[in-house]
């Protein structure tokens, strides 16, 4: 029997337990060690980690691309709208009537307003009611566009945590009766808008959306900058499998990436952040209800197969 077959029954005979794999392994071949087991596992299974750093895309200007994502309080409570200005971490809040298309864009235009102007771009998950088609229409004829992550909108959910641990302190430490949940969001956002001052640059938000500070706070942003992105570079012709975002009650066990793997047939500058993507063709396969990608997806949803 070959070696390989003698770990594979092993190993599921162990129900993947390494140690008692090697021991059942030793039974049918003695000069089996923990390092081939750990080679066929590798080759065998799709387990690796995405990483937990990526390079930082960097705009030109504010509204350049707004992150956009939808949070309750608690389970069960109203929707509320954030969107959050990538370029000068300026942040609005808007609460919505519930998570469905007419009323994201309702939020999007009072956000928007808030915001100072319509963005060029918005950058979200795929929450069902961004993606919806009436979204996607009104999108198109405000000339947005609309960039679709698999994964997460890191900035607009870390602000996220930022708004709601600046509300429970306010509930904590101040008398706020009589203000509703909203209202202290609306508050905070604001507050956090004038007064407080990111690191990355180096000033509050409203002063970070001014034309006249414009270079200076880009010249921070460049200097903040990650460029030393840990994934291997992709080509025309790579192998590769697509990112699965998990459910909130998925097991931990479940693959991050796709099972089914993909050939990459072009790369492409999407405007107008110029961000590079990769095509691939997903048409009849586990992954073919992404209809909102377009079969377009960032280095960071995809993993290249060994």
């Amino acid at each position: 029997m070959e070696r390989d077959q003698i770990i594979s029954d092993a190993y599921y005979a162990s129900r993947g337990a390494i140690t008692r794999t090697l021991r059942l392994a030793k039974l049918k071949d003695p000069k089996i060690k923990q390092e081939d087991i750990k080679r066929w596992k590798r080759a065998n299974f799709n387990e690796e980690k995405r990483p937990t750093k990526y390079n930082t895309w960097v705009g030109k200007e504010p509204k350049e691309e707004y992150q956009v994502d939808l949070f309750q309080e608690k389970k069960g409570a109203p929707h509320q709208l954030m969107v959050v200005d990538t370029f000068s971490k300026r942040m609005a809040h808007e609460p919505l009537e519930n998570n469905q298309a007419p009323a994201i864009v309702k939020g999007f235009e009072a956000a928007f307003k808030e915001m100072g102007g319509d963005p060029k771009s918005i950058y979200s998950d795929a929450e069902g009611g961004i993606v919806a088609k009436t979204t996607k229409k009104w999108l198109t004829e405000k000339d947005i566009v609309s960039n679709i992550t698999v994964n997460h909108a890191p900035l607009a959910e870390a602000m996220i945590k930022v708004l709601k641990n600046r509300v429970e302190f306010v509930r904590k430490h101040k008398n706020v009766e009589g203000l509703s949940y909203e209202e202290l969001l609306d508050q905070e956002a604001k507050n956090y808008n004038a007064n407080h001052v990111p690191k990355s640059i180096g000033m509050t938000p409203l002063e970070a959306s001014k034309p006249e500070n414009r270079d200076e706070v880009k010249m921070r942003l460049e200097l903040k900058r990650r460029n030393r992105n840990p994934q291997p570079k992709l080509v025309v012709g790579d192998e590769v499998r697509v990112f699965r975002k998990k459910d909130t009650f998925d097991k931990g066990y479940k693959a991050q990436y796709s099972d089914q793997t993909y050939t990459i047939q072009g790369i492409v500058q999407t405007p107008p952040t110029n961000q590079t993507k990769y095509i691939i063709n997903m048409k009849g396969n586990e992954k073919g209800s992404l209809h909102y990608k377009d079969n377009k997806f960032t280095r960071n949803e995809l993993q290249l197969v060994k």
